[in-house]
């Protein structure tokens, strides 16, 4: 299903003041996987009971066929998925979905996660904060 007008120009990239959103592809791939492995625990939590992603043992191939896949759902508009880098794009600090709602009240559903390392953190504590200002886009 695609969920946005086929006019809707979908944003390849957002930069704000400490982060920088990007298409999740596979240039990205080894990033993603060092972040993705980094937080396991964690992320299992953040999607659900549903779900054993990611598993202690996901291999460099199943998180390559992963991101391919979302690759292959954003050029057919079905979802998106951002990857979240710092703004040297040398590290992946988590990754934005952005699916559709199956509740008529709304037109998306949005998931995202952060890297151990900069969960509840904030700039006063040092870390690097995630929050902007800035509107990315309207659906």
């Amino acid at each position: 299903m695609i969920f946005v007008p086929e006019n809707f120009v979908v944003p390849k990239a957002f930069i704000a003041e400490s982060y920088r959103l990007e298409i999740l592809s596979t240039k990205f791939a080894e990033l993603d996987y060092d972040a993705v492995m980094s937080s396991k625990a964690r992320l299992r939590k953040v999607f659900g009971n549903a779900t054993e992603w990611p598993k202690d043992n996901m291999s460099h191939e199943e998180n390559m066929r992963d991101i391919k896949r979302h690759e292959q759902e954003f050029k057919s508009r079905k979802s998106f998925v951002y990857t979240v880098l710092n703004l040297s794009m040398e590290k992946c600090i988590g990754c934005v979905y952005i699916d559709p709602s199956s509740d008529l009240k709304y037109n998306c559903k949005v998931y995202l996660w952060v890297r151990d390392s900069y969960f509840g953190k904030s700039s006063k504590s040092g870390g690097k904060s995630l929050k902007t200002s800035q509107k990315v886009f309207t659906i």
